[in-house]
């Protein structure tokens, strides 16, 4: 250390980088991006992460979402991919850990402190990585390879406690982009139900985004026929999937009868029964579906789904004879 020869005093105009306003967009972003690392790199935040990054996406076009992102994901997975079996198993020690990490990087120890800084703070890390996900959610469907390999890493991590929210995020995230337009998806589906033997079985347990009741609701009134009757009975064999008398029938809800009068104009009656009385002799109700162009207002129901051109409602009763007379329900009963 050299000894201080001389002190003098300071002359000009005194300004602290950090405080100072950005002259530019450009600036503004490079003291966002130095504020997002020390987080990650395990400094105490001087603000909420999610402002922070909130901000720092306000100052980049929505097309350049997945660019900023990446680094962020890349330099939280360096980190937390480390420490991972902490949280995966239970088994693990910290200690064990770390002794793993010093093994690893005899030669640079400094690393595992900066391995060890940046894990401390991983409550902040989190809130930075989960608000960054957030904005990506709301930003355009595509990606690129180096994103998509970062979302499926923040995916896989374990999703007990420390980085469960994170992975939930992650997957919503992958999942979106994915998918495919609400427009195209709802085509699809128009495809798979312009066919006289649908397989209703698959439309009923698969996936909302290939065969929802939002996509079934959008073809209650296309003007085939044969695409509106089966988005129908698709529609109910959803809705009432668990409610499928398994006992003694072998198909789902085998007595069900669709009557179409043209499009948003259409009727479905079927039968089944409450879960966890499904045996011969169990109550068997009646259900009675109805598709309208629209509910005026002095018609009283509680209509199920509505889209643009048509509105859905449904009216129940039970059957039994130890039930009787028949009591009747009308409105959404999911």
């Amino acid at each position: 250390m050299h000894p201080v020869t001389k002190i003098v005093p300071f002359q000009g105009d005194f300004k602290l980088t950090a405080t100072m306003p950005a002259t530019d967009s450009r600036k503004s972003q490079e003291l966002l991006q130095h504020e997002i690392d020390c987080v990650l790199d395990g400094y105490a935040p001087a603000r909420a992460p999610s402002k922070l990054i909130q901000e720092f996406f306000a100052s980049v076009e929505s097309d350049n979402f997945r660019e900023v992102s990446t680094p962020i994901f890349e330099k939280y997975l360096t980190v937390e991919e480390q420490f991972a079996q902490l949280s995966a198993n239970k088994t693990v020690s910290a200690d064990q850990v770390y002794l793993a990490l010093i093994s690893a990087n005899k030669g640079n120890l400094e690393k595992v402190a900066s391995l060890a800084l940046a894990h401390s703070q991983l409550e902040s890390r989190n809130d930075l990585v989960l608000a960054a996900l957030r904005d990506l959610r709301l930003g355009p469907r595509t990606s690129s390879s180096e994103l998509e390999s970062c979302l499926n890493r923040l995916a896989a991590l374990p999703s007990r406690e420390d980085y469960g929210e994170v992975t939930l995020l992650a997957k919503q995230v992958l999942e979106k982009m994915s998918s495919l337009p609400f427009e195209e998806r709802c085509q699809n589906l128009r495809g798979t139900l312009e066919v006289a033997d649908v397989d209703f079985n698959s439309i009923s347990s698969g996936p909302a985004a290939k065969g929802g009741v939002e996509l079934l609701g959008e073809l209650l009134g296309d003007e085939s026929s044969t695409v509106r009757s089966n988005a129908l009975e698709g529609f109910v064999r959803r809705t009432y999937k668990g409610f499928v008398r398994r006992t003694y029938r072998s198909s789902n809800m085998p007595e069900l009868r669709v009557s179409d009068e043209g499009p948003s104009r259409l009727k479905c009656e079927f039968k089944f029964s409450f879960p966890g009385a499904q045996t011969e002799n169990s109550p068997v109700c009646e259900g009675f579906a109805a598709v309208v162009p629209k509910i005026e207002g002095g018609v009283s129901s509680h209509r199920r789904h509505s889209s643009a051109d048509s509105s859905f409602w449904t009216a129940y009763k039970f059957t039994a004879d130890h039930r009787w007379p028949p009591r009747i329900f009308r409105g959404d009963r999911s």
